[in-house]
C-alpha cells in the first residue's frame, strides 16, 4: 500500500502529527511518502516539493496575494484566515507517484490550491487538524457558529455583509466536496462533533482517529532534573508553545494570572518557545524562558524534569504537548475545552480547569503537585493512557485498517 501525505511542513502542530503518522506507517511496512513545502527533518522519505529559490519567492507572493485579496474588500483580518485558493498546483506531482491513498493534512500559507483535490486520481483522506476544512476560512472559530449555516458577516473579517468572502470560500469548499469524494478524519471527539454540526460536513460520516506519539522515545528520564539549574526544593511547572508568550491562543496571559495565585516559595516556571530570556520574576516566582527547542531529546529532558505541565490554550484540537507530556509520565493541567478531555481525565492523570478561570488553573497546578503520593499516581496514570490509546504503533495500525477499507471499497 502506497500512501502520499500532503502537508505544508514536517514539524510544528499538524506537520509534527503528520510526520509521526508517516513514520509509524513506514514501521508497519507501508510505502509512505510526505510531500512538504518546508522541510526540517533529515529524512529521504520526506520530499520538499517547493525547495527552489523560485518556489520560495512565489510562495511569498502567494501569501501576499491572499492577504491583499482579503483586504481589498475593506475587511480587516483579526486572526489567521485562509482562502484555500492562493497555493501551488500539486495534483500532477501527486498523480505521478501513483499512490493508493492521498492523505491531506494542512495545506494553507501558500502550500497548495485546495481546488487541486478535484484533479487527484486516488482516494483522498483529510485529517482535520483545525476547523478550517468546514469553515469559511477561519482556523479558530472564537465562539462563532456561522459555519453551521453558510458563514457570512464574519467576525474575524470584521464583516457586516451576509454575502462576504467567508461565504464564497465556504461555497468553494462545498463545490470541491461535491465533485470529489473525501473521507474526513477528526483527531478528537470535539472536532468530530464540530464537523458534524457544520453545513459542509453534516451529511458526511466523519471518522474519529487520533494522532499518536512515539511512546518509546517520549518517556520519563529519571536523571533529567539534575541536568538543569532549577531549585531542588521548588515544584517546576512547564509551559511550552510556538510563540509561547505572544500567541494569545496559547494562554500565557491566563497562566500569568494563575501565577499570582501560587505560592512564590513553592514554585518555579519554565517556558519553552518564543525568545530566550534571562530568568525573571512574576509575583516572586522565577520564570525560566529557555526559548525555542528543536530537539526532542532536550524537550523530553525538560518534560521529565518538571512536576506538572500546564496547557492553558483557549482552543485545542488534540494537543501534541499534552500527548508528549503524558507519555513522559507528567500530569497535565488544562482548560476543559476542545479535545483536552480526550486525553486528560479530571483528577486521574491531570486536572481540567474551568474555562478560562485562572484561579482554577492555579488550583489544578497545586492539586497535581502538593501531595507526593497523588503526584506519583497521576504520573503512572498519565503514561498508561498513552500506552493504551495513543502510541504511534496503535494509531498507525488503525489508519492502515481504514486505508484498506477505502481501497477495498474502490475496487469492489
Amino acid at each position: 500500500m502506497k500512501i502520499v501525505h500532503l502537508t505544508g511542513k514536517d514539524y510544528f502542530g499538524a506537520g509534527r502529527a503528520a510526520y509521526r503518522l508517516h513514520k509509524g506507517l513506514l514501521k508497519q511496512g507501508a510505502e509512505s511518502l510526505m510531500l512538504v513545502g518546508d522541510k526540517h527533518t533529515n529524512d529521504d522519505t520526506v520530499l520538499n516539493v517547493q525547495n527552489s529559490l523560485l518556489h520560495k519567492f512565489f510562495k511569498k507572493v502567494l501569501i501576499k496575494l491572499e492577504k491583499h485579496w482579503l483586504n481589498i474588500s475593506g475587511e480587516r483580518i483579526k486572526s489567521m484566515f485562509s482562502s484555500g485558493i492562493h497555493g501551488f498546483s500539486l495534483a500532477k506531482k501527486v498523480n505521478a507517484l501513483t499512490p493508493d491513498i492521498i492523505h491531506i493534512h494542512w495545506i494553507n500559507r501558500g502550500y497548495m490550491n485546495f481546488n487541486e483535490i478535484i484533479k487527484m486520481k486516488a482516494p483522498v483522506v483529510i485529517t482535520m487538524h483545525d476547523v478550517w476544512y468546514f469553515t469559511g476560512g477561519c482556523h479558530i472559530t472564537n465562539g462563532c457558529s456561522a459555519f453551521t449555516t453558510m458563514c457570512g458577516k464574519c467576525p474575524q473579517l470584521n464583516s457586516k455583509e451576509s454575502d462576504d468572502i467567508s461565504t464564497h470560500i465556504q461555497s468553494l469548499k462545498k463545490n470541491i466536496y461535491r465533485k470529489k469524494e473525501i473521507l474526513f478524519i477528526a483527531p478528537s471527539h470535539w472536532m468530530k462533533s464540530e464537523a458534524e454540526r457544520s453545513s459542509l460536513l453534516k451529511d458526511q460520516y466523519v471518522h474519529h482517529l487520533s494522532n499518536g506519539v512515539e511512546s518509546t522515545i517520549f518517556s520519563y528520564q529519571a536523571s533529567a532534573r539534575a541536568r538543569f539549574d532549577f531549585s531542588p526544593d521548588k515544584k517546576l511547572v512547564l509551559f511550552a508553545a510556538v510563540d509561547a508568550t505572544s500567541d494569545d491562543n496559547k494562554g500565557f496571559k491566563l497562566l500569568n494570572e494563575a501565577i499570582h495565585f501560587l505560592d512564590k516559595d513553592h514554585f518555579e516556571l519554565v517556558v519553552i518557545g518564543g525568545k530566550k530570556e534571562d530568568a525573571y520574576l512574576i509575583n516572586g516566582i522565577k520564570i525560566h524562558n529557555v526559548g525555542y527547542i528543536g530537539d526532542d531529546k532536550l524537550l523530553i529532558d525538560y518534560l521529565s524534569a518538571s512536576d506538572v505541565v500546564v496547557v492553558p490554550s483557549k482552543h485545542e484540537n488534540l494537543s501534541n504537548l499534552i500527548m508528549e507530556s503524558l507519555s513522559c509520565s507528567k500530569p497535565v493541567v488544562a482548560f476543559n475545552i476542545g479535545g483536552n478531555s480526550d486525553m486528560i481525565t479530571h483528577k486521574k492523570n491531570g486536572y481540567l480547569a474551568k474555562p478560562f478561570d485562572s484561579e482554577d488553573l492555579a488550583n489544578g497546578i497545586r492539586w497535581c503537585v502538593n501531595d507526593e503520593d497523588r503526584n506519583a499516581q497521576l504520573s503512572a496514570n498519565a503514561r498508561q493512557i498513552i500506552e493504551v490509546q495513543y502510541s504511534i504503533d496503535r494509531v498507525s495500525k488503525s489508519h492502515l485498517d481504514l486505508y484498506a477499507k477505502i481501497i477495498e471499497g474502490v475496487n469492489d
